[in-house]
Formats: structure tokens, sequence, C-alpha cells
């Protein structure tokens, strides 16, 4: 058992950095945004070194969080994306916060255009191959530039692009992982939150011609993106019951 975190939170952010090899030299989590015993939604985030088995305290984000999503980005950063004000509840909110650790500080993305639809829990997000994913308006959709939304620096702005549609039997999505490389696992239900449980996955195989133009997460607009279809992995025949808020892969 590691250490316990500094202080208690609920319906918070994680997510876990990726190292380069098998050792886990540099590691790190990230925990941030959620809610305290009385509900206040929270600013405050803490990075856990899984290497000295220590808790280091961060910058507070610009913004509370409940209940936001939190994705590993390359170069040990962490996007935090939407979650809600204590004020606000339910209310998500469009914009996300990148923690950039070689200047410890975080940087608003979307406070205007937007990252994340608004009013849209963020429960399905991931990154497969550095880009952001998420399962959205029925389809699973990749984050990447639009060249018809040019921004004030001559780049193009993100926006959502779809990838592949979702099996029709999923009316509701409950929660997402990746699954190694290049694959996600979509969890939810068929016919509402009462109908029975299913879990899908999907490979998708990215390929780039251009250099990223920069940044935490890949962004040449000239990807191309090949998928298989979706595999059922499970059904409301294998007895699972309740609402899976959140998933999360482990390698063995």
């Amino acid at each position: 058992r590691g250490a316990d975190m500094p202080a208690a939170r609920s319906f918070f952010a994680a997510a876990a950095s990726a190292t380069s090899d098998q050792s886990r030299a540099g590691a790190t989590v990230l925990v941030a945004g959620g809610h305290d015993h009385d509900k206040n939604a929270l600013r405050s985030a803490h990075l856990y070194n899984l290497n000295s088995d220590t808790w280091e305290a961060l910058p507070d984000m610009t913004h509370q969080r409940d209940e936001c999503a939190a994705v590993a980005l390359s170069g040990g950063q962490f996007i935090v994306v939407s979650g809600f004000s204590t004020e606000s509840q339910g209310q998500f909110l469009a914009s996300a916060e990148v923690y950039d650790p070689t200047t410890g500080a975080w940087e608003v993305w979307g406070e205007d255009e937007g990252v994340w639809p608004s009013g849209k829990p963020p429960n399905s997000i991931v990154s497969i191959g550095g880009e952001l994913h998420a399962i959205l308006d029925g389809n699973l959709m990749v984050y990447r530039p639009d060249p018809e939304r040019s921004g004030s620096n001559g780049t193009d702005r993100k926006s959502w692009r779809v990838v592949a549609g979702m099996p029709s039997e999923l009316s509701v999505v409950s929660s997402a992982t990746v699954l190694g490389e290049a694959g996600i696992l979509v969890c939810g239900y068929s016919g509402g939150i009462q109908g029975s449980y299913q879990a899908y996955t999907h490979r998708v195989t990215s390929s780039s011609s251009s250099a990223p133009r920069g940044g935490g997460i890949a962004s040449s607009s000239t990807t191309t993106t090949t998928t298989t279809t979706w595999r059922k992995v499970m059904n409301g025949e294998h007895g699972f019951c309740g609402l899976a808020q959140s998933a999360c892969s482990v390698e063995v």
C-alpha cells in the first residue's frame, strides 16, 4: 500500500503517466478536482510519485472541477477536462486545464471555443496514439486540428471529428478505458441504465505524414485513421449489475 492522499476527496479525476520502459522510474499519478466531504468543488491537485511513494501539492487549477476527468499526455503532462463548480452542480464546463511539469503551472484550454461539449459529463475521454478520443453523440470521436477553424496564430483549431459509429445496442455509455496502445474498451447499457450491461472493444490505427505542431497532444492535420469493427466482449448474461462510472486497464 502506498502513502495516503494528503486530503480526502470524492468524484475526482485521476490519471497515471506512461513510462518508456517497464520500470516505475519517473511514473506519476495525478489526482485533481472532485469535492470535499461538504460537497464543495475543488481546484486543488496532487501528484503522486511511485518511485518515492510521496505526494506533491500542485498549484490550484483556475476553475473548480467536480466530476472532471484526467488523461496523461506526452512529456509528463496531464489534461483535466470539464467538471463543474459548487454553485453550478451538474453544469459541466467546456474548458480543460493542462499541467506541465517543466513549468509547474496549469494552462487553460478552450476558455472561449471549448474543448469539451458543454453540459456533458466527460466519462468516456481517453488518449489513443497521443490524441484525445471520446464517445460523443453516438460516435467514437477524435479531437484533431480542423482546417476550417483557423486560430489567431495561423494554426488550425481543434474540433471533435468522427472516427466510427457506436454499436446500436450501446445506447448509454457509462465509462471507457484504453487497451494497449491503440484499443478502447467502452462500457454501457442497452435500452437505458435499466437495460442489460454491455462492453465493446475497438482498435484504432493512426498514421501521420507530417510532424506534430507541438503541445502535449499529437496535432498533425494530415493524420489519417483506419479502424476495425466493434467486438462485443460482455453482455447482460454475465450477471453484472450496477453503474460502472469509471474504468481502467492493467497490463499483466
